[in-house]
């Protein structure tokens, strides 16, 4: 077969043909790879400098997928932290509404003593005189249904116990001078006398009547107690039952940590009451202390110098209209857990182990300067605590035991743990046992919670169980 002979025309246009086709594939497959450079035949600088900002890109990638997921764990933990925060604010909102609003007002309750003395022995009361011993004046007042009247001024280097139920003690308008009434036996009644209490300078804890007994009646009295130390009050009512508080004038002062004119746990009616406290600077003074809601006052006065005073504390029935002093400042140890830590750290620096190692902590995998940084942690105080568990302090009856415990905080707070542990975060979940809180009952003691059960008390501060910290938002 004869070959076919073409003109210097054709020939061009057909390699024209040709070229057109073959730039037609290269950009067919640039269209279906969207790459311009294929392999390394085709362009070996472009290629291999495509490859190396194709791994760049990747890595990118890969980098912004992990700050996405830091991005959500925080946003997790910080969802659980402001949970727990809105609770704490709830929780001081309630206590705010508890302490009492109204300026300082003197106030001298007018007591009257029956002084017919000749008038009780005819009934058949004993006779109490300053010669007989106390294992004499104990012996009587065991004794179920004993009355006694003292005759004259009467002073005893001891306390006074008594067990016997519906025992009276009538001063007779006499001055009972003493380490204080210690009353264990029901329905007692204490009345009608001046006392001066000479414990109060030796022992942590002085009281002038103490009972837990249950249905005391305390009355007409005048009570002095100076130069305290550690801890005190007048009255400390622990019984069951109704008890009785009327008619009664207290004068307090010394350098005790905490005074209070009554501390009452269970039902109690408070009247016609005046209290007077003097203490150190950073004293807590109070009126009333108390751990129960049925608990209810009228008309009483209270002034205080040289602490920090507070009306009332504790939930008490128709607080805003029956306390005639007080003022309304909160007791910040008991909810600001960062200053709680900060004084820690100004008194002990780094021998205060707990609040230096809450002073350097950071969260891992963060920049210690950051905002999760060292510096934005502290030891919670017990109210934040609280908020920590979940407790309702509208239901609270008391500030010891479970009253108003829900557990909705350390839910709330153990799901975003949770969420944590499973983004591969070092987060293990709240624990059951004590926690310690910053917050101060004394010297030696503090407030601490139980996270299995929300139960709070005090313990000394030589016993070792857990603490936690915690973020300022």
């Amino acid at each position: 077969m004869s070959g076919i002979s073409l003109t210097a025309s054709m020939r061009s246009n057909l390699l024209s043909l040709q070229n057109i086709a073959s730039q037609q594939d290269i950009v067919q497959n640039r269209l279906a790879t969207g790459l311009k450079v294929s392999s390394a035949i085709d362009n070996p600088s472009s290629y291999y400098t495509a490859t190396s900002l194709n791994n760049r890109a990747a890595d990118l990638t890969a980098l912004l997928d992990a700050m996405s997921q830091g991005v959500q764990t925080i946003k997790a933990a910080t969802e659980g932290l402001s949970a727990a925060a809105g609770y704490l604010e709830q929780m001081r909102s309630v206590t705010e509404r508890v302490l009492t609003e109204a300026e300082l007002v003197p106030y001298q309750a007018e007591i009257e003593f029956d002084t017919n003395v000749d008038a009780l022995l005819a009934e058949g009361y004993t006779a109490i005189t300053a010669d007989m011993s106390v294992a004499e004046i104990q012996a009587i007042l065991d004794t179920d249904n004993a009355k006694v009247v003292l005759t004259e001024d009467v002073t005893l280097n001891s306390t006074i116990s008594a067990h016997g139920k519906n025992i009276v003690i009538n001063g007779g308008g006499h001055t009972f001078t003493m380490r204080g009434i210690y009353n264990y036996g029901s329905g007692a009644t204490i009345e009608n006398m001046k006392i001066v209490n000479t414990a109060a300078g030796t022992t942590s804890f002085a009281r002038s009547i103490y009972d837990t007994g249950g249905n005391v009646t305390v009355r007409n009295l005048d009570i002095v107690q100076d130069n305290t130390v550690g801890r005190a009050t007048a009255l400390q009512i622990w019984g069951s039952g109704q008890n009785v508080v009327e008619n009664i004038n207290i004068r307090m002062s010394g350098n005790a940590e905490q005074m209070s004119g009554v501390f009452v746990t269970g039902t109690c009616s408070i009247s016609n009451m005046s209290v007077e406290i003097s203490g150190k600077e950073d004293s807590y003074l109070a009126a009333v202390g108390s751990h129960s809601t049925n608990v209810t006052i009228n008309k009483i006065g209270f002034t205080a110098t040289g602490g920090k005073a507070f009306g009332v504390v504790g939930p008490v029935k128709g607080i805003e209209s029956s306390v005639s002093g007080g003022t309304a400042s909160r007791p910040s140890a008991l909810y600001d857990g960062q200053s709680n830590t900060q004084a820690i750290l100004d008194q002990l620096g780094a021998d205060a182990l707990a609040a230096y190692a809450a002073s350097q902590f950071y969260a891992p995998g963060t920049d210690k300067d950051g905002t999760f940084g060292q510096g934005n942690w502290y030891l919670p105080s017990i109210g934040e605590l609280m908020a920590m568990y979940g407790t309702d302090t509208s239901q609270m009856t008391s500030g010891y035991g479970t009253s108003g415990v829900t557990g909705s905080g350390k839910t709330v707070i153990n799901d975003a743990l949770k969420t944590l542990a499973a983004k591969g975060v070092d987060a293990a979940p709240l624990s059951s046992g004590y926690y310690w809180s910053s917050s101060e009952s004394s010297t030696i003691i503090s407030w601490r919670l139980d996270m299995g059960s929300g139960n709070r008390n005090y313990g000394h501060k030589s016993i070792t169980v857990a603490t936690s910290v915690v973020y300022s938002l």
